[in-house]
């Protein structure tokens, strides 16, 4: 189906136009053709339409002190542009295309570091036979700070593990 668009566009610039052709349009373009650069441009979206006040409405306020209850005008919520529908507020304001790209970049490197202190338990976990059925708690040398002790703890019951490095603000997390 793309391809025959390309074909149609190719068709409709006519033979002498020769600034423009399909394969630039295409290849030259600043549309996402990965996987990876689609995910990444969808998050980026998702993060600018998110107004930078919005806390979840599991809270009774933003933290600019408006409260979801009186922002909120039949279903309409103005702190999330897919869901705002007409609806404003004067203290809205999303993020610029920097400001997520910066958001996006935070998210990733903590991706990246919880995966890493992740891989490292769950394998030292699997060596020593820790899993559903036979629960057991150890240490290893932290694989993200690379100064603290990687703590955790896993169940007996089904195999889940809580882990905490003990160097502050590195990682942790429970399954």
């Amino acid at each position: 189906m793309k391809r025959e668009k390309d074909l149609a566009r190719m068709d409709t610039m006519g033979e002498g136009n020769t600034s423009r052709t399909a394969s630039t349009d295409v290849a030259g373009s600043d549309r996402p053709t990965t996987p990876n650069q689609k995910r990444h441009e969808a998050r980026v979206e998702k993060i600018m339409c998110h107004c930078v006040h919005f806390t979840g409405v599991q809270h009774s306020a933003c933290e600019a002190g408006i409260a979801y209850a009186d922002a909120r005008g039949a279903g309409k919520l103005p702190c999330l542009r897919e869901y705002a529908d007409g609806a404003t507020c004067d203290k809205a304001q999303f993020p610029t295309r920097d400001e997520a790209e910066a958001e996006y970049q935070a998210e990733e490197t903590m991706y990246a570091r919880h995966s890493l202190a992740h891989r490292a338990a769950h394998d030292d976990a699997k060596a020593k036979r820790f899993g559903k059925g036979q629960g057991g708690a150890d240490s290893l040398p932290c694989p993200v700070c690379k100064t603290g002790r990687l703590y955790y703890r896993v169940a007996a019951y089904n195999g889940h593990m809580h882990a905490k490095c003990e160097t502050d603000g590195c990682v942790q997390w429970m399954e």
